[in-house]
């Protein structure tokens, strides 16, 4: 299966979840020196992995919580990749020698990280590329095709008004294309539908 397509240099795959019936999806953005960011990666099939390594000279896997280490260490084994992990995250993340970020951190291609609080784990985080208007989510939203964006299940949010203050912040930012880690990608329209899911509280 190829990779799928958000815009210029935005790529990913998915797995149907039956669980959730929705896709769980792993990210690769190509930056302007070689590097590819792969971000939350989920199982790849061989021809997947080949596609990514395909894209680049470089490779970084960045994990943006604890719960999305997911395959992130056999795919950094294959691509000779860094992972890296949010610092207050970094105790459930079982990848030997594993880097730690923290909010405000740049990785290549100008992609910086977003720390939010009040959600499923203390690290949870977001990249933000401002020239690409672009926002990349773990599991501070979940595009479920049915209900569209929502939170993770109640249990796993402690305080809902809180959660929603956090993310409120994203809304601020200029972005167009809105990528999931949990359930549907958007290659356009991100914003409003994230400020449209803000303004039902």
């Amino acid at each position: 299966m190829s990779l799928r397509c958000y815009g210029p240099g935005l790529y990913g795959w998915g797995r149907f979840q039956d669980r959730w019936s929705f896709d769980f999806n792993g990210h690769a953005v190509v930056c302007d020196d070689g590097t590819v960011l792969v971000i939350d990666p989920i199982q790849p099939t061989a021809e997947e992995l080949e596609a990514v390594r395909a894209l680049g000279s470089r490779f970084v896997v960045v994990v943006l919580n604890s719960d999305h280490e997911r395959a992130a260490g056999e795919v950094s084994a294959v691509l000779d990749a860094a992972v890296w992990a949010p610092a207050a995250d970094i105790g459930e993340v079982g990848v030997p020698g594993a880097q730690t970020y923290q909010d405000g951190h740049v990785f290549p291609g100008d992609w910086r990280v977003l720390t939010l609080s009040d959600l499923k784990t203390p690290g949870e985080s977001v990249l933000y590329n401002a020239q690409r208007r672009t926002l990349i989510v773990g599991d501070a939203v979940v595009g479920d095709p049915v209900n569209g964006l929502r939170f993770v299940p109640p249990m796993k949010i402690a305080d809902q008004a809180l959660a929603l203050k956090s993310v409120a912040r994203l809304a601020d930012l200029d972005f167009d294309t809105l990528l999931l880690s949990d359930g549907y990608c958007l290659a356009q329209g991100g914003r409003a539908v994230l400020q449209g899911f803000l303004a039902k509280g």
